[in-house]
């Protein structure tokens, strides 16, 4: 095996020479899904490839679902619970075409995991060769490599020597399974290594994961990997309709995100979503409808993206109006059945002024309690998660008004605020919003001439 290893870099070179003109056609209509690991997830934040896809194929109407999760393995999903199998979710996306991302984490293992991970592929592949998403039949699939490991300079980093020899070992590996089962390759690592060797610019976070430049330059690698060829499109980056598309994509994959990835999902299909009925409708009604509503908002996303690629006009705002309706539940607070009730801890929902609420406090010997913000005075301090005091005396507050997720079509608007106090009385004067748009600010650190998040 280590000899295997070894030999490794000159094998890639020959597949680069060797390869089919295309690992993959598409067809009309076609519904392609990314599985696998971080690589593939954060396509879907940097989407020049999938603009790219779309610009070669306007014909196609081809619909991109990224189910990609960091640290995902052939045979190792880990995913919250009652979150869903890999084949329940290819089969809500109706997957025709799968493109799979593997190799880098388990290169970790390095020649003693080789074994391991070609028959981990093998038993991926033949068992998705058995399975029909779509109704159009077993999935076409795309074994798709890790990229190389990029030399930064960085002394607080791998200079990547030994990264890459694993690197083309896991490479190597991918190939000879998809030519044993006759699947799809696009081999990453070459090109990339290439890349990095000869770019002036740091094309990496880290060494191993693509910044925003090195995902414009691996866009057009794996859309040539996986199609033969340079795209025929003449609307290539920095045209006006590659930024349309692009746009566009960006807002689908937004919508996509918050559906696939929504948060809090133990409150969603976990057991939290069980809880909370108004007699009618639970947690989990109310919540899978909102993801009901994205999925319908991601369609619609993609007809205008279709058209966009067509060098069609659409309108300025898409229209979401064809959407399921949102359900409003009753509040289930002091019905009849709320078991604090009986346990005559019911409380009241009139909520006392923040001044007389300071009258019901019982304080320990010595200690005071003072009113610095209220919701009265400052209306952007509702739902508070997290408080700190800086070395200038200023309150820093975050607030989560979109718990326990955000509900599609309102503005997403999560806030980090500053309070001061100009006149030294203990009371603030002002709030400022130090960031916004921010969604599940759960907590904060300030520090270094500004604050981690």
């Amino acid at each position: 095996m280590k000899a295997r290893l070894a030999a490794c870099t000159l094998i890639l070179a020959v597949i680069a020479s060797i390869a089919p003109a295309a690992e993959l056609t598409l067809e009309k209509g076609d519904h392609i899904c990314l599985i696998g690991n971080a690589l593939g997830e954060r396509l879907q934040h940097q989407n020049d490839w999938e603009t790219l896809l779309h610009l070669r194929y306007p014909e196609r109407d081809l619909t991109v679902r990224n189910l990609c999760f960091p640290g995902d393995e052939p045979m190792e999903r880990i995913r919250s619970e009652n979150f869903g199998d890999p084949d329940q979710h290819l089969t809500h996306s109706q997957a025709s075409v799968v493109l799979f991302f593997f190799g880098f984490n388990e290169s970790f293992a390095g020649a003693d995991g080789l074994d391991a991970f070609v028959a981990n592929m093998t038993k991926l592949v033949e068992e998705t060769k058995t399975k029909d998403y779509s109704g159009r039949g077993a999935p076409r699939m795309v074994l798709v490599s890790p990229i190389a490991f990029e030399n930064t300079g960085n002394p607080n980093l791998p200079d990547g020597a030994a990264h890459n020899d694993r690197l083309a070992a896991y490479t190597q590996a991918l190939h000879d399974v998809a030519a044993a089962t006759d699947v799809g390759f696009v081999d990453l690592f070459t090109p990339t290594k290439a890349l990095f060797a000869d770019s002036d610019a740091q094309l990496t976070l880290d060494g191993a994961h693509l910044n925003a430049a090195g995902y414009r330059a691996l866009a057009s690698i794996l859309d040539q990997g996986l199609f033969g060829q340079a795209s025929p499109a003449t609307a290539g980056p920095g045209t006006p309709t590659y930024a349309a598309v692009k746009a566009e994509v960006d807002d689908k994959n937004f919508h996509w995100w918050h559906r696939y990835r929504a948060v809090n999902g133990y409150s969603i299909y976990g057991s939290r979503g069980k809880a909370g009925s108004d007699g009618t409708y639970n947690n989990t009604d109310v919540m899978e409808r909102e993801r009901a509503i994205l999925d319908e908002m991601c369609a619609n996303r993609d007809v205008r993206i279709w058209a966009l690629a067509r060098g069609e006009q659409v309108a300025a705002q898409v229209d979401d109006s064809n959407t399921l309706p949102f359900i409003n539940p009753k509040t289930n607070v002091g019905g009849k059945n709320d078991p604090n009730r009986a346990r005559g801890k019911l409380g009241s929902l009139d909520y006392s002024p923040a001044q007389e609420q300071l009258k019901h406090f019982k304080l320990a010997p010595g200690y005071e309690i003072n009113l610095v913000a209220s919701e009265e005075q400052f209306p952007e301090l509702a739902n508070p998660v997290a408080l700190n005091f800086d070395n200038k005396g200023r309150l820093w507050v975050s607030t989560m008004a979109s718990y326990p997720h955000w509900k599609p079509k309102t503005k997403m608007d999560d806030k980090l605020l500053i309070f001061e106090d100009h006149d030294h009385d203990g009371r603030a004067d002002e709030c400022k919003v130090f960031a916004g748009g921010l969604h599940q600010p759960t907590g904060f650190e300030i520090g270094r001439g500004g604050v981690c998040m």
